[in-house]
């Protein structure tokens, strides 16, 4: 397969009733040079054939799980995979804006040390209206220090280098709830990180969802993000008690408690 420049990491469940207006936003982008890598997990027939359906004017690679591997593992089988030197997000049940490829790669060609970039979103239901807007922060000092207490990326808004993912190892399959913010913070090591203003996403919220919601994280997961935010404090000059602190304090948020209401 030839050279392209961005690759769409797209991961689809089972229950996607929403894949094809997905698959249309793709089709709407302004930017062309761009190629889709389609996890398929579960109800792989179907979701299959609404990826053929739409007919999309873009090299399309479908991987196919036999059973469910997670979301980490399905994300670095299509990062392996990806031809483009830039690796986008978008999940199945919501939508790219047609600017959105061409706004971020901009950012990318125009400062070559910037490893990730996020976007706001603007907040959809699930009969695609509009219901609100998620704003994130901007700037790669103040999301450097937000990253030691929580995580300020909206990851099917993101963009990212490959190969910088691939050098320091993709998605980290132990972090089954916290791939995303664990990578970021790995990236935040090699260089800048950033969000734009802009919502360039509708991200959908819709009670069928999956979600990671407020849940604990396993002591493995916990100890492998400990171990990065302690590395980018140093880096930050935070001193690794305050660096604990923020971890132990975000955990405790993410934790049901039986004596809380």
């Amino acid at each position: 397969m030839s050279q392209v420049r961005v690759s769409v990491l797209l991961p689809v469940g089972p229950d996607s009733p929403y894949l094809g207006q997905t698959l249309q936003s793709l089709k709407e982008q302004t930017f062309s040079d761009w190629e889709l890598l389609v996890v398929l997990d579960g109800n792989v027939e179907a979701n299959r054939q609404i990826v053929e359906a739409a007919n999309l004017q873009a090299p399309v690679i479908v991987i196919e799980n036999a059973t469910t591997q997670g979301i980490a593992r399905s994300l670095n089988a299509a990062l392996h995979r990806a031809h483009g030197d830039l690796i986008t997000r978008i999940d199945a049940d919501d939508v790219c804006y047609p600017q959105r490829f061409s706004t971020q790669v901009s950012a990318f060609d125009s400062d070559e040390e910037l490893m990730l970039l996020g976007t706001s979103a603007t907040v959809i239901d699930a009969d695609s209206q509009d219901v609100g807007t998620r704003i994130v922060p901007i700037g790669d000092a103040a999301l450097k220090r937000r990253l030691l207490s929580r995580n300020s990326f909206i990851h099917p808004s993101v963009m990212f280098r490959k190969n910088a993912a691939i050098l320091i190892g993709g998605y980290n399959i132990h972090c089954a709830r916290t791939e995303d913010y664990e990578l970021w913070i790995r990236l935040a090591l090699c260089g800048k990180v950033n969000n734009l203003a802009e919502p360039l996403i509708g991200y959908r919220v819709h009670t069928a969802q999956h979600t990671n919601g407020r849940k604990g994280i396993s002591k493995i997961e916990s100890a492998a993000l400990l171990d990065v935010k302690l590395k980018l404090a140093k880096t930050l000059g935070v001193p690794r008690l305050v660096a604990r602190i923020l971890h132990f304090a975000w955990e405790w948020n993410r934790t049901p408690h039986k004596f809380l209401p």
